[in-house]
């Protein structure tokens, strides 16, 4: 399947044709929402909620970087954002399993 690379994914729709730009305000919006992530991790005294905070902004990058490949319809930043969601996740896990018994 080829996609064009003029496709915007929610200016396809019929009532967002006023909006062209819909689709970076989503991306902004997503870029914002991942800040939240980083003042839980400023404001944690604990390591292993530390490593929780730290595996939320990972997931939502990853995820930024999906949906961003799916705008532009390049599936190589795809699976690049899926490889970065699959092992980031599963490094920070093994990461608070071993702080994890240390503080046990």
């Amino acid at each position: 399947m080829i996609l064009n690379n003029n496709f915007l994914f929610l200016s396809a729709l019929n009532s967002f044709n006023k909006y062209p730009n819909i689709d970076l305000l989503f991306i902004y919006l997503m870029l914002i929402a991942s800040l939240i992530p980083i003042f839980a991790i400023a404001n944690q005294s604990n390591i292993l909620n530390q490593l929780a905070s730290a595996s939320s902004f990972g997931s939502k990058l990853a995820l930024i970087i999906i949906f961003y490949s799916f705008i532009i319809g390049d599936w190589m930043i795809g699976s690049i954002g899926a490889f970065t969601l699959i092992v980031g996740d599963a490094g920070l896990i093994v990461l608070s399993l071993l702080y994890k018994e240390d503080y046990l």
